[in-house]
């Protein structure tokens, strides 16, 4: 065996199946391990979500923050008569939150209780346009995007 510092399992044919790094699985307060790329990778299914980011180390659930996949929510709202000038504006706007919600649901219904999203923000500007948050490879840098925007992740534990 090597230490490579990913996290995997065996499918039902014997195959690895690598699920994740080590230096990421997230612990809740209830000591409950889970993966976050598992979770990240469903919402984003959605062509709503371009980046997703679980939250809930040490924390009592798991939260989200929510990059938006502009380009798509902007066709939506436009098809919806939702008016909008920047992309701050879409990102609050309560019809996006109500289309993110019905799927955060969605991804939900098929999560064991300790592994659901109970709350999600969506990020005001895209991660591309925050400094530090993405390497130079385009993958998220999680403790960056939380460090930044903790005001947005102290609101959902409140």
């Amino acid at each position: 065996w090597f230490h490579t510092g990913d996290t995997g399992l065996l499918d039902d044919s014997g195959h690895l199946v690598v699920t994740g790094r080590k230096k990421d699985v997230i612990v809740t307060a209830a000591g409950t391990p889970v993966e976050p790329r598992f979770l990240e990778d469903r919402l984003k299914r959605s062509p709503y979500v371009r980046e997703a980011v679980l939250v809930g180390n040490d924390r009592p659930y798991l939260v989200a923050l929510i990059d938006l996949a502009r380009d798509n929510v902007g066709a939506w709202a436009s098809e919806h008569s939702v008016p909008y000038t920047t992309f701050r504006d879409l990102a609050q706007k309560p019809e996006v939150a109500e289309l993110l919600d019905s799927w955060v649901g969605a991804v939900n219904a098929e999560l064991g209780p300790a592994e659901q999203i109970r709350a999600f923000r969506v990020l005001p500007a895209p991660l591309d346009e925050t400094p530090g948050a993405l390497t130079s490879t385009r993958r998220v840098r999680r403790d960056a995007v939380v460090e930044r925007y903790a005001a947005l992740v102290e609101d959902m534990y409140r």
